[in-house]
C-alpha cells in the first residue's frame, strides 16, 4: 500500500515545449510556470526582462547618441564648404550634348519646318536650345525665346533696354528684321542680352 499522494505534473507555459515537471517553477516577472530548461527569464522571452532592457537602454543610448550628433555638427562645421566646378565640354563632346538636347527638344515641339538654335541667357549664362520657324525673322526668335525662358519682355516699352540677338563669335548685334536663317546656321549658337 503506497500512502504517498501522486504527484501533479506541471506543463511549460512556453509555446511548443510539452514538458512537465514534477516541481512548480514560477517565473517571478510575468508569474507563468516553466520548465527547468525555460525557467530563466531570457530563456522564455519574458515581457518584464524586455520592460527592464527599455527602461535602461534608452537613456544610456540617448546620451550616446546625442553626443554622436554633437560631434558630427563639430565635423560639419569645421569642413570648408564644398565648390562644385562646372566640367569643361570638348568641342566633340559640346557636339554631342547639343545633338541630345536637341532631340529631346525635338520630342516636345510641334511643327516640321523648325530650326534649333542654342541661346546663352543672361540670368545663368548656360546653353538651351530653342526651336524657331525657318522663315522667321531674329525679332521674331527674340520674343520667342524670352517667352521659352520666361524672360519679362520689354521690347516695346518706351524707354526699357530691349533685349537682342548678339553673335557668339564676334559679340556683334543682329538686326531685328533679318531672316535667322541669312544669319545663323541650324544648331548655331547665339547671345542674348540687354541692348547697351
Amino acid at each position: 500500500m503506497n500512502l504517498c499522494p501522486a504527484l501533479r505534473p506541471y506543463l511549460c507555459s512556453l509555446n511548443g515545449c510539452h514538458s512537465a515537471e514534477s516541481i512548480k517553477v514560477v517565473c517571478p516577472g510575468c508569474e507563468l510556470n516553466f520548465c527547468l530548461k525555460h525557467r530563466l527569464d531570457f530563456d522564455h522571452s519574458c515581457p518584464s526582462l524586455q520592460k527592464e532592457k527599455k527602461e535602461k537602454v534608452p537613456a544610456a543610448l540617448a546620451a550616446q547618441v546625442e553626443k554622436e550628433i554633437r560631434e558630427m555638427k563639430e565635423k560639419e562645421e569645421k569642413k570648408p564648404p564644398v565648390e562644385r566646378k562646372e566640367k569643361v565640354l570638348s568641342a566633340e563632346e559640346q557636339k554631342k550634348a547639343d545633338r541630345v538636347a536637341v532631340i529631346k527638344l525635338k520630342m516636345k515641339e510641334k511643327g516640321e519646318d523648325l530650326v534649333h538654335i542654342f541661346i546663352v541667357t543672361p540670368s545663368d549664362g548656360q546653353r538651351r536650345p530653342i526651336g524657331v520657324g525657318k522663315s522667321w525673322s531674329v525679332g521674331r526668335c527674340v520674343d520667342a525665346a524670352l517667352k521659352t525662358f520666361n524672360i519679362q519682355n520689354e521690347n516695346g516699352v518706351f524707354g526699357a533696354k530691349s533685349f537682342r540677338f548678339f553673335s557668339d563669335e564676334t559679340g556683334d548685334a543682329m538686326g531685328e528684321s533679318d531672316g535667322i536663317m541669312k544669319i545663323i546656321s541650324d544648331m548655331g549658337s547665339v547671345v542674348l542680352k540687354r541692348e547697351d
